[in-house]
């Protein structure tokens, strides 16, 4: 679980995610929401392993390192591998868009009945899994399709 793998982080550089937070100048309520399962989005992931100095990678947990992977999928320290081009860094609106797709295609699929394992229903914890998982990937899509569809001329240096 990511919470997991952040406290032990933390724990390795004699903090606790709540101070780690409050340093980085960021709200602490969020450790509720990691500790009950939930995954923060990538660009959060990547502030807090750069506050503590570690590879972001540490910090993702097993359920959702396939999405990650894809998200890094030709990217060197930020740089894009074929156009020597910046990461795109996503918006507030783009995060707000990602979490109402994700809820929507959350929604489809449990109304549909799909979600089931062996004829039971599936838990809490998988439904977190899950919603991580395709979380990151969307993150992933939107920062390739704003890197692949921004017109030069609009383009940040």
């Amino acid at each position: 679980m990511f919470f997991d793998n952040l406290k032990e982080a933390c724990f390795k550089k004699g903090t606790s995610p709540t101070a780690l937070l409050k340093s980085l100048g960021m709200s602490t309520s969020s450790v509720t929401s990691w500790k009950k399962g939930g995954t923060p989005s990538i660009n959060t992931i990547y502030r807090l392993a750069n506050g503590l100095g570690v590879d972001p990678a540490v910090l993702i947990d097993s359920a959702t390192r396939p999405a990650f992977d894809a998200y890094n999928a030709g990217y060197i320290d930020g740089m894009d591998e074929h156009e020597n081009e910046k990461k795109p860094v996503l918006t507030k609106k783009d995060e707000r868009d990602i979490a109402r797709d994700l809820e929507a295609i959350m929604a489809d699929l449990e109304a549909g009945g799909d979600m089931m394992f062996d004829g039971d229903p599936m838990t809490q914890e998988a439904r977190e899994s899950i919603v991580s998982a395709m979380r990151l990937g969307l993150e992933a899509a939107k920062a390739k399709n704003k890197a692949r569809f921004t017109p030069y001329k609009y383009r940040k240096e």
